[in-house]
């Protein structure tokens, strides 16, 4: 595993079953998977963030989240995840270096999430 690609718990390891109406490709329901842990080096993840894979219909792959509408995307599942922890991370920077109102808000709700590794 590199040091960059976090280990995923599956949000579909449980008995469900997910049935495909006719007509629609299984390769094109999004998969969950939660964040959890260190992502990259000098970052973690300190509660679990639900991230959804999909498959583009030009066969790339689309990392996202349904709290801060973060993505990523790449030509592979490896590629997607690392560009969406990269705009998480870059996110972050971002909120950290603007004192006004909401953003300092905004940024202290990242933080719930989302927090560099000191030492």
């Amino acid at each position: 595993m590199s040091a960059v690609m976090p280990a995923l718990a599956r949000a579909d390891a449980g008995a469900v079953r997910v049935s495909v109406a006719h007509g629609t490709k299984a390769e094109n329901i999004p998969i969950q998977r939660f964040l959890l842990g260190r992502i990259a080096p000098g970052w973690k993840v300190i509660q679990p963030l639900v991230v959804s894979i999909e498959r583009g219909e030009d066969g790339s792959y689309i990392a996202s989240d349904e709290i801060f509408y973060m993505y990523g995307e790449g030509a592979d599942l490896h590629e997607a995840m690392e560009d969406y922890i990269a705009a998480l991370t870059e996110y972050h920077g971002i909120l950290s270096s603007h004192e006004d109102e909401p953003t300092t808000g905004l940024f202290k709700f990242l933080q719930t999430y989302v927090q560099p590794i000191s030492g």
